[in-house]
């Protein structure tokens, strides 16, 4: 069995099958959803397996958010050290329907081979319902603080930090999905 990050693949269903860089998971794991907690930023890790040009992060809303506060959503990618590689414009409209979201980055990041999180903010009445997996405890299983492959970070949060401290990111039993592209 191939495996992705920490979950398996089916055969024949790769990122590069479907026109992607990466993903967190085969989205055909990706079984429920999570509604975004306003102001808070939820992690996903995303391995890239070679040197790659990200332009955009993919995330799918399986239930629209309501009440957005404009400026105040957005999607960002950050390396291992917790450094913001790239962000996307505000997502406050975008995640007011449901659907497959493709959110370009403002700038395209070049990035070498290693674990990356994607990082999703969402601020309003009722954030959006996002992909995930089953959720339980066990995707971080083995995992250490900093190298998390669900986690999330602060609170209060109206924008996309520049920096996270990613060994203060506290482990989550929800698995989101998102995808590189």
């Amino acid at each position: 069995m191939t495996r992705c990050g920490s979950f398996p693949i089916t055969a024949g269903n790769t990122p590069a099958d479907r026109g992607l860089l990466a993903w967190a998971y085969d989205p055909l794991a990706a079984v429920n959803n999570q509604v975004l907690v306003s102001a808070g930023l939820y992690l996903i890790k995303v391995p890239v397996r070679v040197p790659a040009l990200v332009t955009r992060i993919y995330i799918g809303v399986a239930t629209a958010g309501s009440g957005l506060t404009a400026g105040q959503c957005y999607a960002g990618l950050y390396d291992a050290a917790g450094n913001r590689l790239g962000v996307t414009a505000d997502q406050a409209s975008a995640w007011a329907s449901n659907g497959v979201k493709a959110m370009d980055l403002t700038a395209p990041v070049s990035v070498p081979a290693g674990n990356y999180w994607v990082a999703l903010l969402s601020n309003g009445a009722t954030g959006p319902a996002v992909a995930r997996s089953v959720g339980t405890a066990i995707g971080n299983v083995g995992l250490t603080a900093g190298n998390y492959q669900a986690a999330s970070y602060g609170s209060g949060l109206t924008a996309i930090p520049t920096s996270i401290p990613m060994g203060s990111a506290t482990a989550s039993s929800t698995a989101l999905w998102a995808a590189l592209a």
